[in-house]
């Protein structure tokens, strides 16, 4: 048991290390808009690693409460110039979050959080962390994005964040719908949404509706039925007296993802997918009862772990390397460019 614990708190800590680079990113090319005489701010030039501002919201979603449970074990631990170091980075994502205007990351965030305080009231530390880094990171956007270029007479590039609009959702969300009527029992296969070309988005920027269309009704009662289960599973262990600040993390991690799925493509960017696997994964080993597997189940698991790896296998070997050059030929070809940009090889044909 305790083997495990330092596997997951590694894991966690890994996360949050990725997010603490980026924070410190973050500030080093603010810093440097001014450094090098350029002196301008626009906020999507001021974060890097992701094509899309909105990607960056995904992983913030499940990283926000992984770096706010830290921060208060910390605390606890007596690690205060550790917690200080992991707060400021908090509330330095809470920043970025504001700089760039990810509505969903907001709605995720606060449906999250709200739910884990109708579930257990005993783990409100982590809602008044949570909120606590929202407000330091607001009044730090209001700082470095209002206060200081008003001073310098500045005009920073930043999105919009009283949008009300539905940013164009409903009608890609009505053309999905039509694809599930079209295609109801295995659906137009998997990515294939992309496949019909439309001016707006690649993918419909909701996740049932997406599993309808490209997988069909019945994957998508299964899949709903499992989440639905896992999620009072999850909520029945965080009733329990023996239930943590980790817990509520992990919950609050992936219920966040989870509501931020409804409005954007959390199940579309691989990134972002297996961040919320390894969370899920965490989870289930948190919250589910420990049993031996029988002779037949390590046969089962090892022999259908043969294909698997015999694909993945050639897919390394034989395709990985080339990948690069094939995207670029079939661009040059076909003069595609990156959209879709999940099928950029040219797998489905535009």
């Amino acid at each position: 048991m305790k083997t495990r614990s330092v596997w997951q708190n590694f894991i966690l800590w890994v996360m949050a290390a990725v997010g603490f680079i980026h924070s410190f990113q973050f500030l080093v090319y603010y810093v440097t808009a001014f450094v090098t005489g350029i002196r301008m701010l626009d906020a999507e030039l001021l974060f890097s690693g992701f094509s899309n501002p909105r990607f960056f919201g995904q992983f913030q979603a499940m990283l926000m409460p992984v770096m706010a449970l830290l921060v208060e074990n910390s605390r606890q631990q007596r690690r205060i110039a550790l917690a200080a170091l992991l707060g400021l980075a908090l509330l330095t994502q809470w920043c970025i979050a504001f700089t760039l205007g990810g509505r969903g990351l907001w709605l995720g965030l606060l449906v999250s959080h709200l739910a884990l305080l109708l579930i257990n009231r005993k783990l409100w530390r982590i809602l008044a962390l949570q909120a606590a880094a929202a407000l330091f990171g607001f009044l730090l956007f209001v700082l470095l994005f209002k206060l200081i270029p008003l001073w310098l007479g500045l005009d920073p590039a930043l999105r919009d964040n009283l949008r009300t609009s539905l940013s164009g959702r409903e009608r890609i969300w009505q053309w999905a719908w039509e694809m599930a009527l079209a295609n109801p029992w295995l659906g137009a296969g998997p990515m294939h949404y992309s496949a019909t070309y439309n001016p707006i988005a690649a993918h419909p920027h909701q996740v049932v509706l997406q599993w309808l269309a490209e997988w069909g009704f019945a994957a998508t009662l299964i899949a709903l039925a499992l989440g639905a289960w896992g999620l009072l599973h999850g909520a029945r262990h965080l009733r329990q007296a023996s239930a943590n600040e980790l817990d509520a993390g992990l919950w609050v991690a992936i219920v966040g993802a989870l509501v931020l799925a409804q409005v954007d493509g959390v199940f579309v960017m691989p990134y972002t997918e297996t961040w919320l696997a390894i969370l899920i994964g965490l989870a289930m080993a948190r919250w589910s009862k420990p049993t031996t597997p029988s002779r037949t189940q390590r046969f089962a698991c090892a022999l259908i772990a043969i294909p698997v790896l015999l694909v993945l296998g050639k897919v390394l070997i034989s395709e990985a390397p080339t990948l690069p050059q094939t995207a670029n030929d079939y661009m040059n070809q076909h003069h595609t460019g990156w959209t879709p940009r999940f099928w950029s090889q040219g797998w489905i044909p535009m």
